[in-house]
């Protein structure tokens, strides 16, 4: 009888085991959960809050509490920090709201001024991260802007071997427009930037071919443009030139003259100094091409393309448009 009691009291504990575990699951510590992830949000703990609420499954909340942080950001004047905090959703009023804000960032920035768009490594220090890259606006084009890095990013030579070769066969091209498109900007940012017609323009000092035009969503300034935007003297200073004459043009007050990234320095062999930048028109040969000088001049001889010998690889500032249509 006893035995028989026993084994009644075992299956009542077990049915009510069976009952209670369910609710203790899916009910209480799910709540538990819910309150704790919602006393991280008051507190301002978001991280905390956004791990539990993800276990969860409340993505909505999540989505809820970041754009309502990005819109005290905005109203805060805090466009970037906006930006930034958005880039964590992934649904596409989140996206398109991201995109939006630095499209009416770059409508807001003057010809001359500055503002932010992808990332790309620049403090030569890796395990924190790659940083926001600086864009200047160098003009305007209905919808359109055009713009060039406000500094040096890398120092990449114009191609990898020695031979004849244009900007529409060198590696450089290629690398602009694939390694540093796709690891510099993510694909909503990609979207901004539009492929567009590029002029094979010419060397004014040499009778070099410079190719044909091409398509490209990134580029280098030719010879005119570096004229025309970066308001450079059109001539170099001369190869024979005296110590003395090179240093007067050293001391003179440019808007060309560029300082590398440590990161881009380290690439160059330089020092964090100013160091001259390529152009996409040919140099005085087929196996050269043309580049900015260390003060503010155009080198319309140029350099060897692959930079054989040289003590110095010269830098890249990336030109584009930028498409603010809607």
């Amino acid at each position: 009888m006893r035995a028989k009691k026993t084994r009644i009291i075992s299956v009542l504990v077990i049915l009510l085991l069976v009952g209670i575990v369910p609710i203790l699951i899916g009910v209480v510590i799910p709540l538990q959960k819910y309150q704790k992830a919602m006393g991280f949000l008051s507190a301002g703990e978001y991280d905390e809050a956004y791990t539990i609420l993800s276990e969860l499954g409340k993505d909505e909340i999540i989505t809820g509490s970041i754009n309502e942080r990005a819109d005290a950001l905005l109203e805060a004047g805090e466009a970037d920090a906006a930006y930034a905090l958005l880039s964590c959703l992934t649904d596409e009023a989140g996206r398109e709201k991201r995109i939006e804000i630095k499209r009416q960032q770059i409508r807001d920035t003057p010809e001359g001024g500055y503002f932010t768009l992808g990332r790309y490594e620049q403090d030569n220090r890796t395990g924190n991260g790659p940083e926001p890259i600086q864009w200047m606006v160098l003009a305007r084009e209905g919808d359109r802007v055009l713009v060039i890095s406000r500094y040096i990013l890398d120092c990449v030579r114009y191609d990898e071997e020695y031979r004849r070769v244009t900007w529409e066969t060198c590696t450089l091209r290629a690398w602009l427009n694939g390694e540093f498109l796709n690891s510099a900007f993510d694909p909503d940012e990609q979207l901004l930037i539009p492929t567009t017609h590029v002029t094979a323009d010419p060397n004014p000092d040499f009778a070099v071919d410079p190719g044909n035009d091409t398509e490209d969503k990134l580029f280098l300034l030719s010879i005119p443009e570096a004229v025309e935007y970066l308001h450079l003297d059109p001539y170099t200073i001369p190869h024979d030139a005296s110590m003395k004459v090179v240093e007067q043009y050293e001391k003179r007050p440019s808007t060309v003259v560029c300082r590398p990234t440590v990161y881009a320095a380290a690439h160059s062999g330089a020092s964090n100094k100013n160091i001259g930048c390529w152009l996409r028109a040919p140099g005085m040969r087929a196996s050269s091409a043309a580049l900015t000088g260390n003060f503010g001049l155009i080198d319309t001889w140029g350099k060897v393309v692959n930079c054989d010998g040289a003590t110095m690889i010269p830098g890249v500032r990336p030109v584009m448009w930028i498409d603010l249509g809607t």
